[in-house]
């Protein structure tokens, strides 16, 4: 249950993501550099699996993951813990030194061991790549940033009606600017149009509700991420911020290594 939405302003990228997640789960550690495979990235911790839902590495390369809340999830009778978390799928995966290689490495995954998922993998300034997997086929679509549509919307809760009201709102906000901007993302995230519900972009239900907000910037030279670890709605002035300087991920992109 989360909310996604992207911006390139020039040379800059950024990733705005609310974090959706039932009120029972464990507080998330908040992101920190750490390092896998002589790769340095920053990224939360999700406090009862220990994987990730959004992370950005030296090279630039920014990972977001999404529940896919396919109906073949709803229709699986097999008990949770023959699943792996999806959240290690993204920490697997995020020393990768190109959306060209988190997908090859992609390869050597067997997908049954999630339920489903959207991934969405970005390099700045213009590579991009989305993943989905439905329980059946796993897709990987890959070229410009403008694979991955902005915003990415999932949600257990009348879930193709909860990605359209998102979905109208930002297209009806972006009309009424004019324009995108990194206000208007902000604005956006924090939203509570309709109403505060459900349906908000900023959520609230009785047994879930946005637990965070993430905004990760890349610029040529540097990498942040921003964090608050409460929802956007309470505002942001208060938000943490952990940086890397940028590295050159070199030709080729390095070898592919697998995941464990």
């Amino acid at each position: 249950m989360c909310t996604a939405s992207w911006l390139r302003d020039g040379k800059r990228f950024q990733l705005f993501f609310n974090r959706d997640e039932r009120r029972t789960r464990k507080p998330a550690l908040p992101p920190e550099r750490r390092v896998r495979a002589g790769t340095r990235f920053l990224a939360p911790l999700d406090g009862d699996f220990g994987g990730s839902w959004i992370g950005v590495n030296e090279f630039g390369l920014v990972l977001c993951l999404l529940n896919g809340y396919s109906p073949r999830d709803r229709d699986d009778d097999a008990p949770p813990d023959d699943f792996s978390s999806r959240g290690l799928l993204l920490t697997a995966l995020i020393d990768s030194r190109s959306v060209a290689q988190s997908c090859r490495r992609l390869n050597g995954v067997e997908p049954t061991r999630f339920r489903s998922f959207v991934l969405a993998a970005f390099e700045p300034p213009g590579a991009a790549a989305l993943v989905s997997w439905d329980r059946r086929d796993l897709r990987v679509t890959s070229g410009g940033l403008d694979v991955v549509p902005s915003p990415l919307i999932s949600s257990s809760f009348r879930t193709e009606e909860v990605r359209r009201s998102r979905a109208r709102l930002l297209d009806r906000m972006r009309r009424d600017a004019g324009d995108g901007s990194t206000q208007l993302h902000l604005a956006y995230h924090a939203s509570h149009e309709p109403r505060k519900g459900p349906h908000s972009v900023c959520m609230h239900r009785p047994d879930a509700r946005t637990v965070s907000f993430s905004r990760i910037v890349v610029d040529p030279d540097s990498i942040r991420f921003h964090y608050a670890p409460h929802p956007p709605c309470r505002g942001l002035t208060d938000t943490s911020c952990v940086s890397l300087p940028r590295s050159e991920a070199g030709p080729g992109s390095g070898p592919s290594p697998g995941i464990a």
